[in-house]
């Protein structure tokens, strides 16, 4: 039997309009779901906790305590985000150059 013919252009235009668009919906969901979701309930809350300390009355192992408990944490979060939004950076760039 002879082969199928191939689809029209038509369908290979939309199906690859929508694989782009999903795509698209799928990098700002990641972008919100793993940047600013991260932000807003991590960092932020860690970055008032220390902005209300009194650090001119703290003496040297309270201001170690406060900085151990709030450093890793912190910076785990942040590169986590930094990485994320870079990666998604890079996803709507190739994007963009698909169009």
């Amino acid at each position: 039997p002879p082969p199928p013919p191939p689809p029209p252009r038509d369908s290979i235009r939309r199906q690859r309009q929508m694989c782009i668009r999903d795509s698209i919906i799928a990098a700002a969901l990641f972008y919100l779901l793993g940047v600013q979701l991260p932000t807003v309930t991590i960092n932020i809350p860690l970055n008032n906790t220390v902005q209300a300390l009194d650090i001119d009355a703290m003496d040297e192992t309270a201001l170690a305590a406060a900085r151990r408990d709030f450093e890793s944490r912190w910076n785990f979060w942040n590169s986590t985000r930094t990485l994320l939004a870079s990666l998604v950076s890079v996803l709507l760039i190739i994007l963009l150059l698909r169009l």
